[in-house]
């Protein structure tokens, strides 16, 4: 029996994260993981299924992180964050295997997956007071790896689009950035403006991987740019005095080179440099409420478009555009 959103959304049922197929163009596939668990549309965000009826339980599951396999479209894998675990699934989320994380058990906060997932099997889970797992079995078996890690209390993971090569991974604590160069094994603490901050989130800017750019965001609201040569700049956020929800890279299509999108819980912001503009439009004729994430995807033969999730537990759609662009950083 499929649950439809009106069955399932209750005014506390956060989104957490969102997913898409990398072939969403084609197959229109896409996640909300939210409290009541986790949601499959597979027609570009319209229509949502709920996929944990396989575990025949009237216990909601809650879904706190996803991540998808690079090649999706081939193995149909995805992982899901929960209470005390991972679960992982084979054939699109119709079927699902749990793994317990060790007791006590860990709140999963954030999932990524090695872009060579294919030959390597990694999978990284932050979690809220246990750090950081490492599978590389294709997420068979979970590893705790926080040798050097001085917080264990991980709120966001990122992973370098050449990590076959560098090896590279990012978290954000409640007190600060740490790297890994060794593929997630041991870390140090990163010199930053913000030691002692909670880093809500991270984005690897186009020029990370030759000069280690890079944005963060704290959960009071600030956001910060690292240039060249380890050089921090602040942001300024215009008129913005809301928490961060969310930062995304603008999607290749639109062929805009280093902007990005913030989002608080009612506004959007652009920007390449400060002060980061509003994006001074309504949607659907309707304000923007609630956001709690937000995710780039594109559909075939239609404009680039961003999911929204929110805190009452539904997800809407904007679309992207040159006037867009235009609009926000004129």
């Amino acid at each position: 029996m499929q649950k439809s959103e009106a069955t399932v959304t209750t005014q506390s049922d956060f989104v957490y994260a969102l997913g898409a197929s990398p072939s969403f163009q084609q197959d229109g596939i896409c996640f909300a993981a939210k409290q009541s668990g986790l949601y499959r549309s597979q027609d570009g965000g319209i229509a949502w299924d709920y996929c944990f009826n396989a575990f025949r339980t009237k216990s909601l599951i809650p879904a706190t992180a996803i991540v998808i396999s690079p090649t999706f479209d081939s193995d149909r894998t995805l992982f899901v964050g929960t209470y005390g675990g991972i679960l992982n699934s084979t054939d699109g989320g119709d079927s699902w295997e749990f793994v317990p994380l060790p007791s006590p058990a860990p709140i999963v906060t954030a999932l990524e997956i090695s872009p060579n997932y294919h030959q390597d099997g990694i999978v990284l889970a932050a979690t809220l007071e246990d750090g950081v797992f490492r599978s590389i079995n294709r997420g068979a078996g979970w590893v705790s790896w926080n040798f050097g890690l001085l917080d264990w209390r991980v709120h966001c993971i990122t992973i370098s689009p050449q990590f076959a090569q560098d090896e590279t991974v990012i978290i954000g604590t409640e007190s600060g950035l740490f790297q890994s160069k060794n593929g997630g094994r041991m870390w140090q603490e990163v010199a930053s403006p913000v030691i002692g901050d909670l880093i809500s989130h991270i984005l690897l800017t186009a020029q990370f991987t030759s000069h280690g750019e890079l944005l963060i965001a704290t959960e009071d609201g600030k956001l910060y740019q690292r240039e060249k040569n380890d050089q921090w700049e602040k942001l300024e956020m215009q008129t913005s005095t809301e928490h961060i929800q969310a930062l995304i890279s603008f999607p290749p299509q639109l062929s805009v080179s280093n902007r990005y999108l913030v989002f608080t819980e009612t506004e959007i912001f652009c920007g390449t440099d400060s002060p980061v503009l509003p994006v001074k439009e309504k949607y659907s004729g309707q304000d923007l409420k609630g956001i709690t994430c937000a995710l780039a995807v594109s559909k075939k033969q239609s404009s680039p478009q961003i999911l929204l999730g929110t805190i009452d537990g539904n997800v809407r759609q904007i679309l992207l555009s040159h006037q867009f662009v235009e609009l926000t950083l004129r």
